[in-house]
C-alpha cells in the first residue's frame, strides 16, 4: 500500500471532525547555552508569539525556551559601547576586549514559558503531549535559534537545545512519526543548516523518494550546508532580515516596526495569508543570506530525473517560481529574464565574490597590524601601573578602585591610540561591508535557484507520473494552510 492510499485508508476509517479540534503550536526557542542565546533570538521569539496571538488567538500556544523560568541569565545582549572613560573603553580597546565591552547579560523575558528546551525534558513533553493529538487537531511546530551541521549524514543535521544538547532531523522525525497520520504537522525551522530537516518528509530521514504516510510539510531558511542570517547579540530590530522576520511579517500584514508590506503576500487573493505564501513573500523580498526552500521544493529537487537537467523546452517557465525569480532580479537592478540576465548575474557574482575576498583580506592585516598597537599601549600602561597584568588580584582591585581614571588619560594621550582605535574601527566597518556583499551575493543565488524551481515545476507539470503529483499536491496542500 502506497502512502497515498494509506492516507484515504485512515481518512475512511478516522473521518475528520472539527467539534473538539485545537490547534497545537510549539514555539521553541534560544541558544544552547549563554554565550550562544542572542538577543536577537530572544526578541524574534517574543516578536512571533506576538503574532500567534492576534492571528491564532484560539490556539494552544507552547513555548519552550533555554533553561524555561530559571532565574540565572541565559541571554546576551551588544550594544556598541559609548567611547568615554566611564565605559572603561579605552581601557578594554587595549587589551582587546573592545567588543566585549558591549555585552550585558539578563534572564530572558519572554512571556508564558511552558519549559526548557533541554533535549530530555522537550522530548519528554513533546512525546506525551503528541500521542494525545487527534483527528482534526493540527500542528504547528517552530524553531528558533542555532542549528549543528552533519557532514557525512544530512539526517545528522540538528537544533542545538539548552544545556549543549542536541536533536537531529531523524530523531525528530522519530518524534513526529508518533502523532496520529491524519494531523496535519506543519514546521518552520529557520537556523542554520536546517535545509537537511526537509527529511522529516521521509520515512526514518533516510535518502529516499518516499513519503512518510503522515501529514507533514516543513519550511526551512537554507540548504542542509549553509549557515543562515538571524542570530546576532544586536537589540536593533531595523537591522533583523533573517528569512523569519518577513515569513512571520507576511502572516501578520505588517512589518515588526508596524510598516506596510512591500507587497501585498496573499497571492490568491483570499484573504488569507498561507504559510506557502509567506514563505514566497520572504524569498521575494528578504535581502539576507538566506536561501529558503519548502519540502515540495525539495521534492521537486529529488524527483528530477539525471535525464531531465539539460533539458530546455525552449522558452522560459511560466509559473510563480519564474515570477519570483524576476521579482527578485529587478529589485537587484538586473534583467527580468533570459540569457542578459544569465550573464549579469555572473558578472555580478564574480564581482560580489571579489568583494568579499578583498574586505577579508583588509581584515586579516588590519588584525595583525592591530596586536603589536595593543601590546606597546599595554607595556608602556604596565610600566606605571603593573597591577593592570594581574587581573583577578588585589592589587588589581585596588588599581580599578584608586588609578583607572589616571591610566585610562595615559592610553587616551598614548602616541598609538588613535591609530588603534582607527584600525578597530576599520574592522567593524568591514564587518558590515562583508555581510553586505554576501547578502548581494545570495540574492543572485537565489535568481538562480528560483529559475531553476520554474523549471523543474515546469518539467514536473509535463512528465511526472501520478504517484509523484499526488504526493507533491500532497506537500503543497500542507503548506498552503493557515497559521
Amino acid at each position: 500500500m502506497n502512502g497515498r492510499h494509506a492516507i484515504l485508508l485512515l481518512t475512511l476509517i478516522f473521518p475528520v471532525t472539527t467539534a473538539y479540534a485545537i490547534d497545537h503550536i510549539w514555539l521553541i526557542g534560544g541558544g544552547a547555552s549563554l554565550h550562544s542565546s542572542q538577543a536577537q533570538i530572544e526578541l524574534n521569539v517574543k516578536w512571533e508569539r506576538e503574532v500567534i496571538l492576534r492571528h491564532a488567538d484560539k490556539a494552544r500556544l507552547q513555548i519552550f525556551y533555554t533553561d524555561g523560568d530559571r532565574p540565572e541569565s541565559d541571554i546576551f545582549s551588544w550594544q556598541r559601547p559609548v567611547e568615554s572613560p566611564a565605559t572603561l573603553q579605552p581601557l578594554a580597546r587595549v587589551f582587546d576586549a573592545q567588543d566585549a565591552n558591549g555585552e550585558r547579560f539578563y534572564s530572558h523575558t519572554v512571556p508564558g514559558v511552558t519549559g526548557t528546551t533541554r533535549v530530555t525534558e522537550l522530548v519528554a513533553r513533546l512525546r506525551k503531549e503528541f500521542s494525545q493529538l487527534a483527528t482534526g487537531d493540527r500542528v504547528l511546530f517552530i524553531f528558533y535559534g542555532h542549528g549543528t551541521h552533519n557532514d557525512t549524514d544530512v539526517a545528522g543535521n540538528a537544533l542545538r537545545l539548552w544545556g549543549n544538547t542536541l536533536l537531529s532531523a531523524r530523531d525528530l522525525e522519530k518524534i513526529l512519526s508518533e502523532i496520529n497520520p491524519i494531523v496535519p504537522v506543519r514546521l518552520i525551522l529557520p537556523q542554520c543548516y536546517s535545509g537537511g530537516f526537509s527529511r522529516i518528509m521521509h520515512p526514518g530521514a533516510e535518502a529516499t523518494r518516499k513519503l512518510v504516510p503522515h501529514n507533514r510539510c516543513g519550511f526551512m531558511s537554507v540548504a542542509d550546508d549553509r549557515e543562515s542570517e538571524g542570530c546576532t547579540p544586536s537589540i536593533n530590530i531595523g537591522d533583523f532580515r533573517d528569512y523569519s522576520t518577513f515569513f512571520f511579517a507576511a502572516l501578520d500584514g505588517r512589518t515588526r516596526l508596524g510598516k506596510k508590506l512591500a507587497t501585498n503576500p496573499d497571492l490568491d487573493a483570499n484573504g488569507f495569508v498561507s504559510l506557502r505564501e509567506a514563505h514566497f513573500y520572504s524569498m521575494a523580498n528578504a535581502v539576507s543570506t538566506d536561501l529558503p526552500r519548502s519540502t515540495s521544493e525539495v521534492y521537486l529537487e529529488e524527483w528530477q530525473p539525471w535525464y531531465l537537467r539539460w533539458l530546455s523546452f525552449g522558452r522560459e517557465p511560466e509559473n510563480i517560481y519564474s515570477k519570483l525569480a524576476q521579482t527578485v532580479a529587478v529589485a537587484n537592478a538586473l534583467p527580468a529574464t533570459g540569457q542578459e540576465l544569465i550573464q549579469a548575474v555572473s558578472t555580478a557574482y564574480k564581482q560580489h565574490t571579489k568583494d568579499i575576498t578583498a574586505f577579508e583580506n583588509e581584515h586579516i592585516d588590519l588584525k595583525k597590524n592591530i596586536k603589536p598597537l595593543q601590546q606597546k599601549i599595554r607595556t608602556d600602561l604596565a610600566e606605571r601601573w603593573p597591577a593592570v597584568l594581574a587581573p583577578y588580584t588585589y592589587n588589581f582591585y585596588n588599581f580599578m578602585q584608586k588609578e583607572l581614571g589616571p591610566a585610562q588619560t595615559f592610553i587616551m594621550h598614548h602616541a598609538g591610540y588613535k591609530d588603534l582605535v582607527k584600525q578597530q574601527e576599520r574592522v567593524l566597518e568591514l564587518d558590515t561591508s562583508i555581510l553586505a556583499a554576501q547578502r548581494k551575493l545570495a540574492q543572485m543565488d537565489k535568481v538562480l535557484r528560483l529559475r531553476k524551481l520554474a523549471t523543474l515545476l515546469d518539467q514536473f507539470q509535463r512528465m511526472a507520473g501520478t504517484d509523484d503529483r499526488a504526493a507533491y499536491q500532497r506537500l503543497v496542500s500542507c503548506e498552503e494552510s493557515h497559521l
